[in-house]
């Protein structure tokens, strides 16, 4: 199957370089005096519309810098312009400016204090205190014969295309912003006459010959350009010949390819004879597969029990992931509210200092309270002792109230008896006195 792939792209590839040979588009080349598609495209839309593009080789930094495109959407040039600001000794770069944008719009990003920053507006500030009408705006011009560097002026009203309609153009425009009390200072080319303004008429002249026989010369380069791509197309057909050849060379190396394929089959037969050796023992190999499988069949219902257990720890897992989701939830609100009782926590640190500041204040006075407390305890233990001294006496008085108590009971036990023994006595008297006589009595009284 794989011969086969690579016999059909061999097969494909010559019919491409036979389809190339055949098509006069494809075989005068990509290229345009060493340019490419893209870039030969660009230079002849600017032709188009009458300017010449002049594109140094790819090593130039020119070259490099130069980011101008043909969009073929909306059949526009964007150009890389260079602003050069000489009386602020600066320039700025620009990038896809269109063609159809007028000079004044494009130069207000930096004369405009509206529409640049604040670094172009410190930079520029020369140039954006005189305003758009106080500058010109200088091209200088490319291959004209002169002991001075000239320039032109253009319109600023007037877009780019207009501007650089009938000019030569090295890789992108350098357009020179010059304040109009300077614009002397410069040669500027009449675009009426087409000569140098009022001092150097005649050098322009001189000029224009020499202009004509620049581009005399130019017309014989691009004959010889075009001889040089008949040869180079020439060179591409016989290239293409060598391919064809090299295809044909490509078609007997498949068929030794395939005579090589029919030693290989044969070769594969003696592989096929080992392979049945192989399968001899691939059959011992299996009996012990099955012996290894009734291990694997018990290490699978150990595996079922695993999985079932995985299928609960996942469901375990789902129930604490939604846990985790509410956690998460309430951590948002608790940091709502340990935001604000960080607030609260600093008013109640502060609290918390003249807390501290009045408990070692109370800390002063509890310590004289601890030591009149200790005082008080000793009188207290003092007081103790003579109570316990007291109790102690207040028994023995007790002890002694109780026996003085009985012997009380027993004197009035025996003052009843004495009462009753002078009753007794009193009854005997009186008994006695009635019958005595009063003579007696008198007696007793007298005595």
């Amino acid at each position: 199957m794989t011969l086969l792939n690579d016999y059909r792209f061999l097969e494909d590839s010559a019919s491409a370089i036979d389809n190339a040979a055949r098509d006069k588009l494809k075989r005068a080349g990509g290229l345009r005096n060493n340019l490419p598609n893209w870039l030969y495209r660009l230079k002849v839309e600017a032709k188009l519309r009458g300017t010449t593009l002049n594109i140094f080789p790819a090593c130039f930094t020119k070259r490099k810098e130069n980011s101008t495109w043909y969009s073929h959407k909306d059949r526009t040039i964007y150009w890389t312009v260079s602003w050069v600001f000489p009386q602020a000794n600066i320039s700025y770069n620009d990038k896809k400016i269109s063609e159809n944008v007028p000079l004044s719009s494009a130069l207000a990003k930096y004369i405009s204090p509206k529409h640049s920053n604040v670094e172009v507006q410190q930079q520029l500030m020369f140039y954006q205190a005189a305003g758009m009408k106080a500058v010109k705006v200088l091209l200088q011009a490319e291959f004209v014969s002169s002991r001075k560097t000239r320039y032109y002026e253009l319109d600023v009203s007037e877009s780019l295309k207009e501007n650089l309609r009938g000019k030569t153009i090295v890789e992108y425009p350098v357009l020179y912003v010059v304040l109009s009390n300077h614009a002397s200072g410069y040669s500027v080319i009449d675009p009426d006459n087409g000569s140098k303004s009022e001092t150097e008429s005649s050098e322009e002249s001189e000029s224009d010959s020499e202009d004509s026989e620049s581009d005399s010369e130019d017309t014989e380069s691009d004959k010889k350009d075009m001889v040089s791509d008949k040869k180079d197309a020439e060179s591409d057909n016989k290239d293409m010949e060598s391919d064809k050849k090299d295809t044909v060379s490509d078609k007997k190396d498949t068929v030794r390819d395939k005579k090589d394929t029919v030693s290989d089959n044969k070769d594969t037969e003696s592989d096929n004879k080992d392979a049945e050796s192989d399968n001899k023992d691939a059959e011992s190999d299996n009996k012990d597969a099955e012996s290894d499988n009734k291990d694997a069949v018990s290490a699978n219902k150990d595996t079922e029990s695993d999985n079932k257990d995985a299928e609960s720890d996942n469901k375990d897992a789902e129930s604490d992931k939604k846990d985790t989701e509410s956690d998460n939830k309430d951590a948002v609100s608790d940091n709502k509210d340990a935001v604000s009782d960080n607030k609260n926590a600093e008013n109640d640190d502060k609290d918390a200092e003249s807390d501290d500041k009045d408990a070692e204040s109370d800390k002063k006075d509890a310590e004289s309270d601890n030591k009149a407390a200790e005082s008080d305890n000793k009188a207290a233990e003092s007081d103790n002792k003579d109570a316990e001294s007291d109790n102690k006496d207040a028994e023995s008085d007790n002890k002694d109230s109780e026996s003085d108590n009985n012997d009380s009971e027993s004197d009035n036990k025996d003052a009843e008896s004495d009462k009753k023994d002078a009753e007794s006595d009193n009854k005997d008297m009186v008994s006695q006195s009635s019958s005595k006589p009063v003579a007696e009595v008198n007696k007793d009284e007298v005595m």
